[in-house]
Parts: structure tokens; sequence; C-alpha cells
């Protein structure tokens, strides 16, 4: 029954499974062959559904051949609607399910914790009232242990720059779960062996601030036949 629900979801919001040109014939053999080569694998955290940066996302995994899973912390039930009467759940439902599509164009993998969006927040105090902070985390620190990422980058630096309280928290959660998923006194509960992370990168910044790691995803891959960035954007099922 739950299967059959399922389908008649899919196709009532026109879901094709068809694979995408980048993952046919001698491309997608390229691609494959790609990934076996590299033995890297990197954990992206957001907020919500769209908070990626597509061509990132892209470059790392079809460009690079990495490992990649997104790791959103809701599903955006609350998040605005112009289309369609959606909106909570089923809000939740439509745009799991963009996602999960979206998450095909990148070549990447995708998880989610148990957490709700329950509307605009203004602050990161606000936000932790919510989502009680050591709950949240340590949803993120058991898929950190579970997915043993090289590196970890998360979309929101965790100030109040993010604007979103739930920005603003997903930044904070991302360096909190980098140094909780090493050590063997934090959640101890989960039965998982801790996990170092290498690397722990954290987006949102300006071109000119120092430090800064620019990254190119307009970049044409000859091979691909389109930019990351474009890839990204998607749709283009020829």
């Amino acid at each position: 029954m739950i299967r059959r629900g399922l389908i008649l979801l899919l196709a009532a919001t026109g879901w094709s499974w068809a694979a995408l040109p980048e993952d046919r014939g001698a491309v997608g053999l390229w691609q494959q062959l790609k990934s076996l080569q590299k033995d890297v694998r990197v954990l992206y955290l957001v907020a919500h559904p769209d908070d990626e940066d597509a061509g990132t996302l892209t470059m790392l995994a079809r460009g690079y051949g990495a490992d990649v899973t997104l790791v959103s912390l809701t599903r955006g039930e609350s998040g605005a609607n112009l289309i369609t009467g959606d909106f909570f759940d089923r809000l939740g439902a439509l745009r799991t399910l963009e996602h999960v599509q979206a998450a095909e164009h990148y070549g990447v993998n995708l998880r989610y914790t148990r957490f709700t969006d329950f509307g605009y927040s203004k602050s990161v105090d606000e936000t932790f009232r919510q989502w009680p902070r050591e709950e949240i985390l340590g949803d993120v620190v058991r898929l950190v242990r579970e997915l043993k990422p090289h590196i970890i980058i998360s979309r929101w630096q965790g100030t109040t720059r993010d604007g979103h309280g739930h920005h603003h928290a997903a930044g904070l959660l991302a360096r909190d779960a980098f140094a909780a998923a090493a050590d063997p006194a934090r959640f101890p509960q989960s039965g998982m062996k801790p996990w170092q992370a290498l690397k722990l990168y954290c987006g949102n910044w300006r071109k000119e601030d120092a430090g800064v790691l620019a990254v190119d995803s307009g970049v044409f891959d000859p091979v691909l036949g389109r930019s990351y960035a474009e890839i990204g954007r998607g749709p283009v099922r020829p």
C-alpha cells in the first residue's frame, strides 16, 4: 500500500525516473570510473531545501568524483508557496520530492534530521527554543559518524550575518558537530565510533573577506558538455 501511494504521488507530480543525460552512456560511465578513483567523502549541511549552492555540489560530485551527501535540517515545511495550496506537512512532502530531484542533478545523496521548519525565525536563540540544541546536534553528529566525511561544508557561517535564525543555527551546528563527532564522550548513546573530519568550511562570505576560498562552478566540463552550475540548475532531459 505504501509503495502504491508513492507511485500515485509521483505520477501526480510529474515525477520521472529517466536517467539524466549526464548519467547515461559514455558520460555516465566516465563519471562512475572517476568516482571509483576517488575516496573523498563530503557532508554539506543546510537548514532548508534550496539553501545549498547547486554549482558547488555538482562540481564536487560530478567534477571531482567525491561522494557527497547533502544534509538538510528540515524539509522546508513552512516555506513560501506561490504555486500550489500545499502548506506545512504537505508542503514538506512536496519540497522533499523537489529536493530529491535536485540532488539527482547535483549527483549527491540526500539526508534529513528529525526537525521541522517552524517558520521564519528572527534569531538563533528563538530557533534553539524550538529545536533543543543538544537533540538536533545529536542528529547531526550521528550522521557525521555514519557517513564519515573527510570534509564538512556548512552553507552558513553561524553568525548574525546569516540572517534567518535557522541559517545561523545550521552554521553553529556544523561547527559543533565537527568537534563533537570526534569526541567519544559526546553522544555515546549513538553506539557509533567517533569520527574526526579533516576540514570544516563555512560559506556565506564575501570575496573580499580574509581567508576566503573562491570556487568557480561556472567552469565548462568538456565531458559533461555543460558547466557544473548549469547542470545544478537543471533540468535538461533530451
